[in-house]
Order: structure tokens, then C-alpha cells, then sequence
């Protein structure tokens, strides 16, 4: 017998690809990161209720049930994409707080909030960190932005909100209320909060062509400065409405 046949030579180890460095952000997560945090920690801990709702709805509260572990690993994530956030901020807009059972003393209450706290494996920890920084601005975002925007631009207008918000489908022009509206709306959702275009013909039910000559109409308009200023006044309307929607988890 040869001694190549006694003595086979050993398989090439197989190296796994490694993935590339997550690149840290600067800063304080915005709210649709905060909001996408939420989502992808739901996912990775299969707590899918509150996702389901939130595809449904594309508001911010159908993910009020999201259990305490979810926010936490939510906040981990956000921390390990924004490492010079403020922790304390970020735990007070998640809701990650420990019990608020009375009858426990305060020395059982703290080691719940460190264990829940450590309870989670730094692969998850990392996954949630990617998936913000990958998905912060999908579709998600256009489905919870798009709403509030055709409520902030219809008030301006005049229009009646729900007719913004719908579309009919039946020829001929919209009322002048409701087009001007409708085009605000998808300026303020596209440029101000930074909405892909495809999302937001996904969320709108608008064609990217129509919509993309829409944000440019928009955007000639503000050589004039009473538009520029307007347009300023109402993107400051629709974050602080987004701003409230967080804040009533």
C-alpha cells in the first residue's frame, strides 16, 4: 500500500467569508432608525405581531406591544451603530425601563434591569445594528412618513385629508387643494425625510415618474422665498407630528 493511500492528505480547511466592518455612525439615531430598531429586534426575537401590524398600518404605534425584551435589544443595536448616543435618551424613547411593580423592592427591580440588559448575544446585538443601517430607509419608513405628511400639506391647503391620502383612480385632474397638497406631501416625505422614491411611489400609489416631476416643481418653486419659507415651516409641522407619534408609545 502507498503511503499516499495510508497517510491521505487532510481536507483544505474551509474559511467562512467574513462580513464586512459595520461602519459606526455619528450622532443620535433618527427616528425612522429608532423606528427600524424596533422592527428588526421584533424579527430577530420572533416577535412578529407587532411587525405584522406595523406592515398593515405603516404607523409607529401598532408597535406599542412590543415586549421589554424587544426595546432593549432595540437599544443595544442603536448603541452599537451610534456609539456616542446618549443611552439614557435613547432608553426613554424606546420605553426601556424596569418594572414599575411597587410591591418589588428597588435592589430586585435593578438586577431584572441588568439581566435583561445583558440577555442577548452579541450576533444578535450586531444583526440589529446591520439591519438599521441597511433598512432605515426602506419601505417602512415611506408607510409610516407619507400619512402624516398628506395631513400636515392638506391643513395648509385647505384639502380634506382623506382625499389626499386616497386615491381614486377616476380620470381627469384632482381638485386644485388636493393636487397641490398631494404634491407638498410627497416633497416633504421625499426631500425632507429623505425617502427613497421607489418607496414612496410604493406607500403613495403614485408612479415614479409623476412623482418625480412633482419634487422638482416643488423644488423650483423655492426660488421664490415666501415658498422656500413655507416649505421650511411645514417640514418643521411634520417632524414635530412624527416626533408625537414617538413619543405616545
Amino acid at each position: 500500500m502507498s503511503l499516499a493511500m495510508r497517510f491521505p492528505a487532510p481536507e483544505p480547511v474551509r474559511v467562512a467569508p467574513t462580513a464586512e466592518p459595520l461602519v459606526t455612525r455619528c450622532g443620535t439615531p433618527s427616528r425612522t432608525a429608532v423606528l427600524t430598531a424596533l422592527a428588526v429586534a421584533a424579527v430577530e426575537l420572533n416577535s412578529v405581531g407587532p411587525i405584522l401590524t406595523l406592515v398593515r398600518t405603516g404607523r409607529p404605534r401598532s408597535l406599542a406591544a412590543c415586549s421589554g425584551r424587544v426595546r432593549w435589544l432595540g437599544l443595544r443595536g442603536l448603541l452599537r451603530l451610534y456609539p456616542e448616543a446618549n443611552e439614557a435618551a435613547l432608553a426613554l424613547a424606546l420605553g426601556c425601563r424596569p418594572s414599575s411593580d411597587r410591591r418589588r423592592d428597588e435592589r430586585w427591580r435593578r438586577r431584572e434591569l441588568e439581566a435583561t440588559r445583558a440577555d442577548f448575544t452579541p450576533d444578535q446585538v450586531e444583526r440589529v445594528a446591520r439591519g438599521v443601517s441597511t433598512h432605515e430607509a426602506a419601505q417602512m419608513t415611506a408607510r409610516w412618513v407619507w400619512p402624516v405628511a398628506c395631513e400636515v400639506a392638506a391643513q395648509h391647503t385647505g384639502a380634506d385629508p382623506a382625499k389626499v391620502l386616497a386615491l381614486t383612480g377616476r380620470p381627469g385632474p384632482s381638485p386644485a387643494p388636493v393636487a397641490k397638497a398631494r404634491r407638498l406631501a410627497a416633497y416633504l416625505t421625499a426631500s425632507e425625510k429623505d425617502v427613497p422614491l421607489k418607496a414612496l411611489a410604493e406607500a403613495s400609489g403614485l408612479d415614479r415618474k409623476h412623482l418625480r416631476e412633482q419634487l422638482a416643481a416643488v423644488e423650483d418653486s423655492r426660488d421664490d422665498p415666501e415658498m422656500d419659507e413655507t416649505l421650511d415651516r411645514l417640514a418643521a409641522e411634520l417632524g414635530r407630528r412624527l416626533d408625537e407619534e414617538l413619543s405616545g408609545w
